[in-house]
């Protein structure tokens, strides 16, 4: 008789070899805890992608359950483990040379029904420190305010920010709200010394970079 048919502790699972070779298949395996980890393989990819593009090392990510919609559980699992990379971890975050490499900081926004602003804080070589959620709802980029962006920028010592929202409704392009927000940002940033890099506007399966209009293959800041 098994200990877990005994009444006693189920048999620890084993972790599959090809699971193993695939950074989403591991996550997918941390996150699910005592679930399929089949069932958690999209959202372990979307992470995956994030984790790629800042650096798996490096980074802060305070409100990374709160931005990926992940049950407390995993979260506190997710967060150990980026806490145990960033102490042991080989060097710091990668810096965010691109809006295609930008645009994978902010996958989890092309599925959100609802819009909301995210944004990445970054050092002045662009690599991340820490994202933020600073609005939710409808019409909130119009609505957010220039404050609710910069002052988590000055208590982080940020050097550049990174402004992601989405439209649900399916179009990145943005609105006549959106670029007043973008110009008054720039302007009010450039005044404490502070970076916009670029506010981009995603939908499912599309980006619209402010910084370069649209995002078209574009492979630099430059």
């Amino acid at each position: 008789m098994t200990p877990s048919s005994a009444g006693g502790p189920p048999a620890p699972r084993r972790l599959g070899a090809p699971a193993l070779g695939d950074p989403a298949g591991l996550l997918a395996l941390l996150l699910a805890g005592d679930d399929p980890a089949e069932r958690w393989r999209p959202l372990a990819a979307r992470i995956q992608a994030q984790l790629a593009a800042c650096g798996a090392a490096g980074g802060s990510w305070p409100a990374i359950g709160e931005d990926l919609g992940l049950p407390p559980p995993a979260a506190a699992r997710l967060r150990a483990v980026l806490a145990l990379a960033q102490r042991w971890g080989p060097g710091a975050a990668l810096p965010i040379t691109s809006p295609a490499a930008a645009r994978l900081l902010f996958l989890d926004l092309e599925t959100r029904r609802t819009e909301r602003v995210a944004v990445w804080y970054l050092t002045a070589a662009h690599r991340p420190i820490a994202r933020r959620t600073v609005a939710l709802g409808g019409g909130c980029a119009a609505a957010v305010q220039v404050r609710d962006v910069l002052a988590p920028a000055l208590r982080l010592d940020a050097e550049a920010i990174l402004v992601g929202h989405n439209h649900p409704g399916g179009s990145p392009e943005p609105s006549d709200g959106d670029l007043e927000f973008t110009t008054r940002l720039s302007q009010a940033a450039n005044l404490l010394g502070v970076e916009l890099l670029d506010h981009l506007v995603v939908a499912p399966g599309q980006v619209w970079s402010m910084r370069h209009q649209r995002l078209a293959g574009q492979d630099s800041w430059a």
